[in-house]
């Protein structure tokens, strides 16, 4: 795919993805830290960011090394991450990338118009 966004030279596909692939992660490694197994991690509302002792992030990074790099990350958006990537995880065989997920919704919501359209164009309404 060559597609460019407007007036720039980078290439939107791979640098949507990418990017939608490293938020998503960070957003993922931040819920589990606030989820229900994780002990000891707040969130500061004010300065949008993960809270706890330094013993406990010391404890969590031993277990989770790709996390380390999240102390004092601000993640101003995480509310709407929140909203975009949700909590359910796919797992295995269930798994879809972001790009063909969006893809089968539209094709699923195109099928449903013309179906509607074919009943009602039956009388079928």
């Amino acid at each position: 795919m060559v597609e460019k966004i407007t007036n720039c030279q980078i290439k939107d596909i791979p640098h949507i993805q990418s990017k939608m692939w490293l938020l998503q992660s960070q957003y993922r490694k931040v819920a589990e830290m606030l989820g229900h197994f994780a002990f000891g991690f707040g969130w500061d509302d004010m300065n949008k960011c993960v809270t706890c002792e330094v013993g406990v992030w010391n404890g969590w990074v031993k277990g989770h090394l790709a996390t380390a790099g999240l102390k004092n990350k601000l993640f101003v958006h995480f509310d709407k991450l929140a909203i975009i990537f949700g909590k359910d995880r796919a797992t295995k065989e269930r798994v879809e990338a972001l790009t063909n997920a969006v893809e089968n919704i539209e094709s699923e919501e195109v099928a449903a118009r013309a179906t509607s359209d074919a009943f009602n164009g039956l009388g079928c309404e």
